[in-house]
C-alpha cells in the first residue's frame, strides 16, 4: 500500500498522498458505437493533427518548388529610394530585376522530386496513424466489452455464493452442518467479492485507457462520461483532397 501511495505521488506530482483514497469514477451505462468513437479519436487525437499539419507544410514546399519553375520579377527598392529624380527607360533595368529559371531546371527538377516524395512520406504517415489508432480504440473497446461481461459474470457468482453462505447458516441453525461448512460458504463468498472488485478495478482501467485512445482523457470525461455521449465529425485535411502521391 505505501509502495502504491509513492507511485501515485510520482505520477501527481506530489511530494506524499497521505489522505483517505475513494473511488468517485462512474462508468457511463452505455457506450458509443465503434464508429462514433473512431471519428472521435481522429478528430481530438493531437498526433493526429501533427500529422495534418506535417502534410500542410509539405503541400507549400511542393508549391514552393513548383513555383520556381516560373519567370519572376523583383524590384531593387534601394536603388530606386537612393535616386534624386525618377528613373528614365534605362535606368529601369537596374531597378527591375527579371529572372528566368533557364539553366536550374535541373536543381529546380530535384527540388520538385524532393518535396513530392516529402508529401509521399507525410500522407502515408498519417494514413498509417489513422489505421493505428482504429486499432488501437477497436482493441480498448474489445477489452471494455470483454470486462464488463467478465463483471456481469462474477456478480453471478458472488450472488450464488451469498445464497450458499444464507444456506450453510441455515444448516447450521438447524444443526445439520458443522461451523467448517459456515466458514468455508464464508471464504467463497469473501473471495467471489474480492475477485468482483478487481475485476470492475480493471474494468475502469480499460475505460481510462479507451478515453486515452480516443483523445479524451480530460477532467469533464472521467467527471460525466460526455466522451461516450458527444458524437464527433471526422476530420480529414484539405491537403488530402488537392494531393495525392503521384
Amino acid at each position: 500500500m505505501k509502495n502504491s501511495r509513492y507511485a501515485l505521488a510520482l505520477l501527481i506530482g506530489a511530494s506524499a498522498v497521505n489522505g483517505s483514497l475513494t473511488d468517485q469514477l462512474q462508468l457511463p451505462q452505455q457506450s458509443a458505437s465503434e464508429e462514433d468513437l473512431i471519428d472521435a479519436a481522429r478528430q481530438n487525437r493531437e498526433d493526429l493533427k501533427a500529422t495534418r499539419a506535417q502534410i500542410e507544410a509539405s503541400v507549400n514546399l511542393l508549391r514552393e518548388a513548383w513555383s520556381q519553375y516560373f519567370p519572376s520579377v523583383s524590384l531593387n527598392f534601394q536603388y530606386f529610394l537612393s535616386r534624386q529624380s525618377f528613373p528614365s527607360e534605362v535606368d529601369w533595368t537596374s531597378t527591375l530585376q527579371f529572372n528566368f529559371p533557364v539553366f536550374s531546371a535541373g536543381l529546380i527538377h530535384e527540388d520538385v522530386r524532393t518535396a513530392w516524395s516529402l508529401l509521399r512520406q507525410s500522407l502515408l504517415a498519417h494514413s498509417y496513424l489513422q489505421r493505428q489508432i482504429e486499432q488501437q480504440v477497436k482493441t480498448a473497446l474489445e477489452n471494455l466489452q470483454n470486462m464488463k461481461t467478465q463483471v456481469h459474470d462474477i456478480k453471478v457468482q458472488v450472488e450464488a455464493a451469498r445464497q450458499f453462505k444464507q444456506r450453510a447458516d441455515y444448516a447450521y441453525n438447524a444443526g445439520t452442518a458443522v461451523n467448517l461448512d459456515r466458514l468455508i460458504a464464508e471464504n467463497q463468498l469473501l473471495q467471489a467479492r474480492l475477485d468482483l472488485t478487481q475485476a470492475e478495478m480493471a474494468e475502469k482501467v480499460f475505460y481510462l485507457d479507451l478515453l486515452r485512445e480516443i483523445g479524451q482523457f480530460n477532467t469533464q470525461a472521467l467527471q460525466d462520461g460526455s466522451a461516450f455521449e458527444v458524437k464527433s465529425v471526422a476530420v480529414r485535411s484539405p491537403a488530402e483532397e488537392m494531393i495525392r502521391p503521384q
